[in-house]
């Protein structure tokens, strides 16, 4: 995954508070060469050098079955929440 110098972090502590915080993530692989995601919440084990995630993922999701045949990619995101369109203003045109 790309990142820009200016915002990569290399950190480990500030890593793994973050994911500890942000623990709702979006788990990346492939398949057959084809991409696949799901939104899990992680857990995080160990400490700044040694990090372990834990997830579980329902046995009819078939993502599992292809996580050992190459290398994935977790995405924690930073605070999120739905915005209803409630909250938008109404304009008649």
């Amino acid at each position: 995954m790309y990142v820009p110098s200016a915002f990569r972090v290399t950190d480990g502590e500030l890593i793994r508070a973050f994911a500890q915080e942000h623990a709702f993530a979006t788990l990346v692989s492939t398949a057959d060469d084809a991409p696949c995601a799901t939104h899990l919440p992680f857990l995080v084990d160990g400490d700044a050098t040694s990090m372990t995630l834990r997830a579980h993922m329902a046995r009819a999701n078939g993502q599992w079955r292809h996580l050992t045949e190459r290398e994935s990619l977790v995405i924690f995101l930073g605070p999120h929440a739905y915005v209803s369109p409630r909250w938008y203003e109404t304009r008649d045109n």
